[in-house]
């Protein structure tokens, strides 16, 4: 078998797993409304109305970082993979909404804390933090 085969294969691999379905969105700026509260506008830039295949999995939920008073506390971080072909523009503010999962915990909505990362190129992997 020859690389690039492989690296086909490997994709079709990783799109299997991508059980959740969600979208990605960008921030596009913002507006006030009437009571003069900021109000974020943001562009889908995969997964549309309905949702796409993604999946989103807990990277590490172990305390890490210490409060003011030198207490640790625990910041879950998650990883999002979607499919390779996915492009996520740098320096924008990003957030990733989970609509259905079989897995009840994992919808809701995740922000994006750096850059895509990727191996393989198989797929972009997001490492986000829950927002709500």
């Amino acid at each position: 078998m020859n690389l690039p085969s492989i690296i086909t294969q490997a994709r079709d691999l990783q799109d299997s797993i991508m059980t959740d379905v969600v979208v990605l969105e960008v921030e596009d700026g913002w507006t006030v409304d009437d009571l003069g509260t900021r109000i974020d506008v943001w562009t889908t830039i995969y997964g549309g109305t309905t949702g796409l295949p993604g999946l989103v999995q807990a990277l590490q939920n172990q305390p890490r970082e210490v409060d003011s008073a030198g207490v640790p506390v625990t910041v879950e971080t998650y990883a999002c993979k979607l499919p390779y072909t996915v492009t996520l523009p740098q320096g924008k503010r990003a957030r990733v909404r989970v609509l259905a999962s079989h897995d009840p915990a994992n919808v809701g909505t995740y922000t994006v804390l750096a850059d895509p990362t990727q191996g393989w190129a198989t797929c972009r992997r997001l490492v986000c933090a829950r927002s709500s």
